[in-house]
């Protein structure tokens, strides 16, 4: 076998195992985002159904309901521009020597 062959080879192996660690690793939250799409009923239901036969985005609208989505989300933005005003900070005191 030549030298190009293997290397043809080693790099369809390469590919085929990313590609596998992907799928893997997309999986769970494909199958989150599929759930959520699914009506109360038809997410507890036995067997389990990877696609919703019915989407419906209730289960979105009931979440932000129960929750505070919206303090949420401001506590992260509060948190993150801390974070990247100190980073930024620290940095420049790091840098200016």
């Amino acid at each position: 076998m030549s030298l190009k062959r293997n290397k043809q080879i080693k790099r369809i192996i390469t590919y085929a195992f990313c590609i596998t660690g992907l799928l893997i690793a997309l999986f769970p939250l494909i199958w989150i985002l599929l759930s959520a799409l699914k009506p109360s009923q038809e997410m507890f239901a036995y067997p389990p159904t990877i696609f919703p036969s019915r989407v419906t985005f209730e289960n979105f609208a009931a979440a932000w309901n129960k929750a505070s989505f919206g303090r949420y989300f401001l506590n992260s933005i509060f948190v993150t521009a801390v974070v990247v005003c100190g980073q930024v900070f620290f940095s420049a005191m790091t840098g200016f020597k």
